[in-house]
């Protein structure tokens, strides 16, 4: 099972955020070799922006694409076709069999709180610039 614990680097020595949840989970590897893989910490997207993209962001696109004559579409293909236009190509991933290789896109699970903001900027900008639908600022829907 994968752990993650974050850690500040002091005087070059690893000062936990939480060692004692981090010693329960070495027992977990007892008798194993294991890897430990040190990353520089980044904040992933907000629960709060998670939300504003699926039930706002994505159904106001939606309906643009609609309007303009794009019968059928769900907001699962509005959010593949986002996800191909503005997020850079992730992994190319190669049959074994037939050699094809096909490139998959960068998920928006992995996406800093910036990158995302930046991500649904796009959207917005594309929105309004190609289907003139303004798609309102998270904060616009509270006042």
């Amino acid at each position: 099972m994968k752990s993650v614990h974050q850690i500040t680097v002091v005087d070059g020595r690893a000062k936990f955020k939480n060692r004692k949840l981090f010693d329960y989970c070495l027992k977990e590897y007892e008798g194993k070799q294991a890897d430990i893989v040190l990353d520089a910490h980044r904040k992933r997207r907000s629960n709060p922006q998670n939300a504003y993209y699926w039930s706002l962001v994505l159904p106001c696109a939606l309906q643009g694409f609609t309007d303009a004559g794009h019968s059928g579409l769900t907001v699962d293909d509005i959010h593949e076709y986002f996800k191909d236009k503005y997020l850079t190509k992730g992994k190319d991933i190669s049959n074994p069999i037939t050699g094809e290789v096909r490139t998959v896109s960068k998920t928006t699970t992995i996406l800093s709180t910036t990158e995302m903001m930046d991500y649904i900027n796009e959207i917005a900008r594309f929105c309004a610039e190609m289907l003139n639908v303004v798609i309102p600022e998270p904060m616009e829907i509270f006042k």
